[in-house]
């Protein structure tokens, strides 16, 4: 039975002014492949997803103009190196949406950063902060601190981003889906919608017109929230980066930094965000 919720429209207000939609769409991995790419009509393809760092899912290929710019959508992630700029900028043209009501949300590699323009960032307050939000890593404390603060957060990985455990557990643990189905939604609408009903953005990548249709949220009740709450004790808490984890010194580092220097967690290994 096709989901008759209505698309999400929801936008959230920054600190500067501007407006972000609650649902865009991530970009990572996406790519067109040669036999599509010479084909008279070319279409923005995203691939399956596989074990990563970071982002997505997605399966079929659909024209530009259906992808990242449906209207209620006009929303698209990406960053230097996913290596989309073009697809990106090809599909909001052929979508007819006007260019000034697409929010286009980028980021530099840490190369691109330049140390000087520490002492202004400082003084800056970021209008949105981008994390890793999931059910099994909720960042229960974070979220609400930025919130505080005037900070919008936006949450990558929200649907976790591969096939292999543990982050497939996301998709297909009995606690998830039962919730699913005593709400006649899918999976990803449960997770989509504990997210947004949060305050967060979420940016899933999918081109599958089926997946595309899981921006129909509902609204979970207080119950609801707080089983999806407690999924990370349940089930387990788990991020996707801890696949970059490498032990230094009997203490685990991700690109040289330790996780008490990233603020995730304490000396004793307690979660802090």
């Amino acid at each position: 039975m096709p989901n008759e919720t209505p698309v999400c429209e929801k936008k959230y207000l920054l600190n500067n002014g501007q407006y972000m939609p609650a649902v865009g769409l991530g970009t990572w991995q996406g790519g067109i492949p040669p036999t599509v790419a010479q084909s008279p009509s070319p279409r923005l393809t995203l691939p399956q997803p596989r074990p990563t760092r970071r982002r997505r899912r997605a399966s079929h290929d659909v024209p530009p103009s259906r992808t990242p710019c449906a209207p209620a959508t006009a929303s698209s992630t990406r960053a230097q190196v996913y290596g989309v700029e073009k697809l990106v900028g090809q599909a909001v043209r052929e979508s007819g949406v006007p260019r000034e009501a697409v929010t286009v949300v980028t980021k530099f590699w840490g190369r691109w950063h330049h140390d000087p323009g520490r002492r202004v960032s400082i003084q800056t307050v970021p209008a949105v902060n981008q994390v890793e939000v999931h059910a099994l890593c909720p960042s229960l404390k974070l979220v609400p601190f930025c919130q505080d603060k005037g900070i919008h957060v936006m949450g990558w990985g929200s649907l976790g981003g591969g096939d292999a455990p543990p982050m497939s557990l996301i998709l297909t643990h009995e606690v998830f889906e039962r919730l699913a189905r005593a709400r006649g939604c899918s999976v990803a609408v449960v997770h989509l919608s504990w997210a947004v009903q949060r305050g967060i953005t979420v940016i899933p990548r999918s081109s599958s017109h089926s997946r595309i249709d899981n921006i129909r949220l509902i609204t979970l009740t207080a119950d609801e929230m707080s089983i999806m709450d407690a999924a990370q004790d349940t089930i387990g808490k788990h991020r996707s980066t801890d696949q970059l984890v490498k032990q230094v010194d009997g203490r685990k580092t991700i690109f040289g930094w330790t996780l008490q220097d990233f603020g995730w967690e304490d000396e004793y290994g307690n979660w802090l965000t």
